[in-house]
């Protein structure tokens, strides 16, 4: 039991020692190149406004290129998989998740939740508010969503479909997927979305299909 546990949580364990990492090495060299104190987050990214992007755009193609042979190595493992569905029903599909993402996004909001935990509206405002368009787009739309859906549908889901089953595979590969995002609010977005993404994935047979419909929620998410 253990191993098949440590077996599905290391893909995430190691995605967080890139982001520690990439975070250490990334906040350094800004910290030496400014002349500001490592521990100022705040004044490193009032001088360098889009470097929590630029970290994260970092540690996600970090993440796909150490992860690329652990990847090909499950595909082996459990099969490359094709994808089941016709062209309309990959676009259904994609515009089904970012729409029912939006809505629930907009459900947290109106919710009340964000003057509970106000460290993300703080966070959300840091992430988006200012950016420019280019290192925003390459962070949340084109990096993050082939990052992320390669660790948690793509390695996570699939090894704990082959120990547990499909229902148990989607409700942890979800649950993992929302701790990733750090705190509550995210958490309770992320967990509905990783369900539907899971979802997708399991049914159509492809994880591009997750991808593009990642890409798209989180293009709804930049812009809306």
């Amino acid at each position: 039991m253990k191993n098949k546990i440590w077996d599905v949580v290391q893909p995430v364990l190691f995605f967080f020692l890139c982001i520690i990492a990439v975070t250490a090495v990334g906040m350094s060299i800004a910290s030496f190149a400014l002349n500001i104190n490592i521990m100022n987050y705040q004044a490193l990214t009032e001088k360098v406004r889009a470097l929590p992007l630029y970290l994260s755009a970092s540690y996600y193609a970090l993440v796909m290129i150490l992860m690329r042979k652990a990847f090909q190595a499950d595909q082996m493992r459990f099969g490359y998989g094709s994808c089941r569905w016709k062209a309309w029903q990959v676009l259904l599909a994609v515009l089904a998740v970012a729409a029912a993402g939006f809505l629930w996004s907009s459900v947290l909001t109106g919710s009340g939740l964000e003057n509970v935990f106000r460290y993300y509206r703080i966070n959300a405002a840091g992430a988006f508010d200012g950016q420019k368009a280019v290192p925003l787009i390459l962070a949340t739309v084109i990096l993050g969503p082939p990052a992320e859906e390669m660790i948690f549908r793509g390695m996570v889901y699939r090894r704990a479909r082959a120990y547990w089953g499909t229902k148990k595979a989607l409700l942890l590969s979800s649950v993992l997927f929302g701790v990733y995002h750090g705190n509550m609010i995210q958490f309770l977005y992320a967990v509905v979305i990783g369900l539907m993404l899971g979802w997708i994935y399991e049914k159509s047979g492809s994880l591009k299909v997750s991808i593009a419909a990642h890409m798209c929620v989180n293009l709804l998410a930049v812009f809306l």
